[in-house]
């Protein structure tokens, strides 16, 4: 929390809520959650994180350089300077570990709903019984803009009507100032759209999955192990 909050000081430019808010779930995905490789960030099965809410790209900034995604500590000095690759919406040819390009609302968990049907075809294709190449998930961080917007409301009627159980939607949410949008998305004549998705406690989809992997074990890749590289 406190390293995003310096990283907006410094430029006097950004969103610090956002990340102050949703730093303690973004610190467990990474840290407990997630399958992913610093060092090979295009590995197939990785498993997806999409900041949907682009503005709280100091958050994901900070992430990626505690997970080893080659953002130097002073680089994150940089934030929203020109020429500076820590733009102030994430954008995915300039860092690794950035998925998609976020900016305007809605975009981002519409992305995942995409990466999320590419997934799911791409293990209906690949997958065997004792063989499951494709088996990962995508995160979105998202927040009540994002779900303010009619892209976003769209996406999740097909992410609900196809069953996505592969795609995972973290809410941060600001109740004072948007609460009937809250009303009308999840507790309104909407909210059968949803019915799909699944926000899963962190205990609950460990014992799904089994115990996390020593980080060593899941950078390296063993034969027949999910964290293998292609």
């Amino acid at each position: 929390r406190c390293l995003c909050a310096d990283i907006v000081q410094k430029p006097n430019s950004g969103h610090p809520g956002a990340p102050l808010g949703m730093a303690a779930m973004a610190h467990v995905l990474f840290s407990k959650v997630m399958h992913f490789n610093p060092e090979n960030p295009h590995w197939l099965n990785r498993d997806r994180f999409i900041l949907s809410n682009g503005h709280a790209s100091s958050l994901l900034y900070t992430m990626l350089y505690l997970s080893g995604y080659g953002i130097r500590a002073e680089e994150l000095s940089t934030f929203r300077a020109l020429n500076s690759r820590l733009a102030g919406h994430p954008e995915n040819n300039l860092v690794p570990g950035v998925e998609v390009t976020t900016g305007p609302l809605g975009q981002g968990i519409s992305n995942a709903v995409g990466m999320a049907m590419a997934s799911r075809h791409l293990a209906a294709r690949f997958n065997k019984a004792d063989v499951k190449p494709v088996d990962h998930h995508v995160f979105v961080f998202c927040g009540d803009g994002c779900l303010e917007e009619g892209v976003s409301a769209e996406a999740a009627s097909l992410a609900g009507h196809l069953g996505l159980g592969n795609l995972i939607v973290l809410l941060g949410r600001q109740p004072h100032h948007h609460r009937w949008a809250h009303h009308d998305l999840l507790h309104g004549g909407r909210a059968e759209a949803l019915r799909g998705l699944r926000l899963e406690h962190h205990g609950r989809r460990q014992r799904q999955r089994g115990p996390r992997r020593h980080p060593a074990g899941r950078r390296g890749g063993q034969a027949g192990d999910r964290s293998a590289h292609p």
